[in-house]
């Protein structure tokens, strides 16, 4: 996971320096500078999901459509290029389901099963999580623009890790069966590609109107490990990985309003002069020259 972080670092720091390079070498150009900040709601779709997956899947708990919420910022360094960061979350609302009380059931046929360790239940976190940050480009005319983009970022999933202790009805054998990721925590990390497009229309200077699709591709495998181990001689007896390459890949459409900001823009301030105003600045030019109490020539 370390590796993703390290990549998108590296990637918001060329991104900054091209910034700078862009700035160093236009100065003398007039540069239409933006900051946007977008707020949106909208939906996420899971694409993989399935009933009959196997078992991260079924772990994972994830539903095929749930809310979504979105928070982005763009930087738009000059008239076309800029880069942006997204933040976005997927809600799991609705009744959650009992995967250690659906997995446990046929085993309690032969086996008493103690529970010794299960992140799940009310501590497993209905939120999943995915950061990302990129390239974005700048299509516009007077009222509509268009924003397509391209980054790399993580999503973070949760699901329900099993940790119990198994022994055999009628017999002295006890087993200890987990479920689990490497790191042994409720969260399954995953580095991943993002392609978005988000349409703008212009309410006015100081607001948009958007709408927003994103879809992820994961970069690699996210991994499950299963353990079946004997506790009188602590043996692995059984030992499997369950691998998928397409659980964290989702399509998210939102909508909401942008706030833009634009930067280096000569802006007139002063309001139109009436016809006193201008009385006034001509009564102030002739005192100047002519002094409070002009003499009669």
């Amino acid at each position: 996971m370390k590796k993703s972080y390290w990549l998108i670092l590296f990637l918001l720091g060329s991104i900054q320096l091209s910034a700078q390079d862009t700035l160093t070498f236009h100065k003398s150009k007039k540069i239409n500078k933006l900051i946007q900040l977008d707020v949106g709601v909208g939906a996420h779709f899971d694409l993989t999901h399935s009933p009959s997956g196997n078992m991260l899947t079924f772990l994972a708990d994830r539903k095929r459509v749930t809310p979504a919420f979105d928070f982005r910022f763009l930087h738009f360094f000059s008239k076309r290029w800029g880069w942006y960061t997204d933040v976005s979350l997927d809600i799991n609302a609705g009744k959650r389901r009992d995967c250690y009380a659906e997995w446990v059931q046929p085993l309690e046929t032969d086996y008493y099963v103690k529970q010794v360790n299960q992140f799940g239940g009310d501590e497993q976190s209905r939120v999943n999580s995915y950061f990302s940050v990129g390239v974005a480009y700048r299509i516009e005319n007077a009222g509509w623009s268009l924003y397509p983009r391209v980054g790399i970022g993580v999503n973070l999933i949760s699901y329900q890790p099993i940790y119990a202790e198994l022994k055999k009805k009628g017999g002295n054998e006890l087993y200890r069966v987990q479920y689990s990721n490497l790191e042994g925590t409720s969260n399954l990390e995953r580095a991943a590609w993002f392609v978005g497009m988000s349409a703008n229309y212009k309410v006015s200077k100081r607001c948009f109107l958007f709408l927003d699709a994103t879809y992820a591709q994961p970069m690699g495998h996210l991994t499950l490990n299963y353990t079946k181990t004997d506790l009188y001689t602590q043996d692995i007896l059984e030992e499997k990985t369950y691998r998928s390459s397409t659980l964290g890949r989702f399509l998210k459409v939102t909508a909401g309003v942008g706030i833009p900001f634009y930067l280096g823009e000569k802006r007139n301030n002063g309001r139109r002069s009436s016809h006193s105003d201008r009385t006034n600045e001509l009564m102030k030019k002739k005192r100047k020259d002519f002094g409070l109490f002009p003499r009669n020539k």
